[in-house]
């Protein structure tokens, strides 16, 4: 098993469970964040909640584990 440390990517705190999540795994057929809508719409792969994020709320994530 290989760990996902070191790896980075653009993700945002959700604003129902405050659990950070990446876009990735978050907007539907994401392509990359400069194509984006301002506002776009994120599902929060942690609690199922869907809402409305501004671009400035994106932050870099950085894994620091193998989860």
């Amino acid at each position: 098993m290989s760990s996902s440390a070191g790896f980075k990517r653009a993700g945002v705190a959700c604003a129902n469970c405050g659990v950070p999540f990446s876009l990735f795994l978050g907007v539907e057929q994401m392509k990359s964040v400069e194509k984006l809508s301002d506002p776009f719409q994120a599902k929060c792969p942690e609690c199922g909640d869907e809402a409305t994020y501004r671009k400035s709320s994106i932050e870099t994530l950085v894994a620091v584990g193998s989860r």
